[in-house]
């Protein structure tokens, strides 16, 4: 190798012991023996436009030299279809991870976003309410699908309180498919309006409008026969049919 070639590589490396070297551009290590021929291979794979950017000119050497160095990526046009993609993928996130969505107007947040990519805008709250709304009512038209060809399902609830102490009802619908696989989903989750753990009576009643509510909008052509049904809160029965 040139000695031209060797001084290249240096500039983007640096000795960390007299036996390693680490990039400067993604901080990798590698063991030094002597030879440039791994960091060159490198450096030529993993930092392709670094290596070969276009040197200086002499006479702008001189002005530049106590400035730092630019790190040159490739331009990557951020269109309509990658905003598209990239929008899509924020709130897969958001959603498979529960995250609240004023996650999308934190400052720090927004910062990361710009440094990882900066042609991409982050859409405002409102939007991923919007896209969220979209994801709910597609989804729903799958599960009623699904639900639709089940021929036996069971409905079960749960009562619980969140971390900021409001309390919600749950309901939950599993079947098994016709190549014996357990299925389970999500059908609706509540606020109610009374403490559950206080008023017995109205969460009863809340119960009963849910469920019937449920059944008319899953299964509103079938007629759903209702083996049984009871409701237990700490061992006292709520509702029996």
């Amino acid at each position: 190798m040139s000695k031209r070639g060797r001084s290249d590589i240096w500039e983007h490396m640096t000795k960390t012991t007299s036996k390693t070297v680490e990039c400067k551009l993604c901080n990798k290590e590698f063991a030094y023996h002597g030879s440039t021929s791994t960091f060159s291979r490198h450096l030529q794979t993993a930092h392709p436009l670094v290596l070969n950017a276009p040197k200086p000119s002499s006479s702008s050497t001189s002005s530049s030299k106590t400035s730092q160095p630019t790190l040159l990526f490739g331009a990557r046009k951020f269109s309509e279809a990658r905003q598209e993609k990239a929008n899509e993928l924020l709130t897969k996130f958001i959603v498979s991870n529960m995250l609240p969505l004023s996650l999308v107007d934190d400052e720090a947040f927004q910062e990361f976003v710009r440094f990882l990519e900066p042609e991409y805008k982050v859409p405002c709250r409102q939007t991923f309410t919007a896209r969220l709304d979209s994801i709910k009512t597609e989804r729903a038209k799958a599960v009623k699908a699904d639900l639709a060809s089940a021929s036996s399902v069971a409905l079960t609830t749960d009562i619980w309180t969140s971390v900021s102490n409001e309390p919600y009802i749950s309901f939950t619908c599993s079947y098994i498919t016709d190549d014996w696989q357990l299925v389970s989903r999500t059908l609706s989750n509540e606020a109610i309006e009374e403490r559950h753990t206080q008023v017995y009576t109205a969460v009863q009643n809340q119960i009963t409008v849910t469920l019937k509510s449920i059944i008319s909008l899953v299964f509103p052509h079938q007629t759903v026969f209702i083996r049984a049904t009871a409701c237990v809160v700490n061992r006292l029965t709520l509702l029996s049919v």
